[in-house]
C-alpha cells in the first residue's frame, strides 16, 4: 500500500501540474491495486485514495480507468488461472 500512498501523494502535490491523462493512469492503477488487494482494509485504502485521484476527472474517464482496471484484472486472473491448470496437467 505505500505504492498507494505514494501515488496519491504525488497526484495531491502536484494537481495543478499533472495532466489528465497521468491522472488517468494513476487512478486506473490504484484501482487494480483495489482489486487485487489481499484483504478488505486495503481494499478500502485503494479506494480511497482512487476518490482523490479521480477528483477532477471526468465521470467518462473514471469509467474509462474502472473499465480499464478491471479488463487488466481479469486478464491476469485468466493468466494466473492457466498456469495453475498447466501446472495441474504435469501431474
Amino acid at each position: 500500500m505505500r505504492v498507494v500512498r505514494k501515488m496519491a501523494n504525488k497526484v495531491g502535490e502536484q494537481s495543478n501540474k499533472i495532466s489528465s491523462l497521468e491522472r488517468a493512469q494513476a487512478l486506473t492503477e490504484c484501482l487494480l491495486i483495489g482489486l487485487q488487494a489481499p484483504n478488505e482494509d486495503m481494499c478500502r485504502e485503494a479506494g480511497a485514495v482512487a476518490d482523490s485521484i479521480a477528483f477532477g476527472l471526468s465521470a467518462a474517464k473514471v469509467e474509462q480507468c474502472k473499465t480499464a482496471a478491471l479488463a487488466i484484472w481479469k486478464m491476469q486472473d485468466c493468466a494466473t488461472l492457466h498456469s495453475r491448470e498447466s501446472a495441474l496437467g504435469k501431474f
